[in-house]
């Protein structure tokens, strides 16, 4: 492939993206910035679509949680949710993500700061975190891991954290039973926990509810003395972009 075709491949602009990096400062960084905490945290995710008994749930025992939504799955219950609402890009649809993100900002009435990619399409880290801080997103969660970090590319930091995730759908989905982008880092939950592993981050899908085991971690996080919190919680106390 010559150089000049890759930008065919690209769902940016990619003369845009040039000029981004162009802009950022150099700095005496090679390696991402990693994130280390001491504090036990847990935080809890959904993908899709707002789900009403997770709310019920989550507000009967006194937490929140986050769900990134589609652009167009938002719906009147998810508008009036009392949960931590963020976006969830699709690059399959056809609008481009700009286009997407002013969708969302119509519907809810706010901007969002924090996404997770739709089913974890994920091309290269340098090109899709980069493509989110172009659009304002500051914290993106669709890599599988533990530590946060913000990565460096040619001596740049992108103004961006990655905040991955560990557990995906526990109960419904593992290796020997689904081929899905994703999966879980422990083949029991409670293992994260007992390694005092920081901070947790979940990913339950609403349409899953019923063979998942998602009350689990709540339950875990109480018993092992984890703070819980939503990704907007963990990105006001821990995450500094300047």
């Amino acid at each position: 492939m010559k150089i000049s075709e890759a930008n065919t491949l690209n769902f940016f602009d990619g003369e845009e993206m040039k000029k981004f990096y162009e802009s950022l400062p150099i700095v005496e960084d090679v390696q991402s910035r990693i994130l280390e905490i001491n504090d036990p945290v847990a935080i809890m995710t959904h993908d899709d679509s707002f789900e009403q008994e997770f709310e019920d749930f989550e507000q009967k025992n006194g937490f929140t949680s986050t769900t990134f939504v589609l652009h167009d799955k938002i719906s009147r219950e998810c508008r009036s949710s009392k949960g931590d609402i963020q976006f969830h890009y699709n690059k399959e649809y056809a609008l481009p993500l700009r286009e997407q993100i002013k969708e969302f900002v119509k519907k809810t009435g706010k901007s969002p700061k924090i996404n997770r990619n739709h089913r974890l399409w994920w091309r290269e880290s340098h090109l899709d975190l980069a493509h989110l801080a172009m659009n304002k997103i500051e914290v993106d969660s669709t890599l599988v891991g533990i530590k946060p970090f913000r990565l460096v590319a040619e001596q740049r930091l992108l103004p961006i954290w990655e905040v991955p995730f560990c557990i995906t759908d526990h109960g419904a989905v593992t290796v020997e039973n689904s081929a899905s982008c994703a999966h879980n880092l422990a083949k029991d939950v409670k293992t994260l926990f007992e390694k005092n592993i920081t901070p947790i981050v979940a990913l339950f899908h609403p349409y899953l509810k019923e063979k998942s085991r998602w009350k689990d971690f709540f339950l875990l996080a109480e018993r092992h003395k984890y703070k819980i919190m939503n990704m907007s919680e963990f990105k006001d106390k821990y995450l500094k972009i300047k």
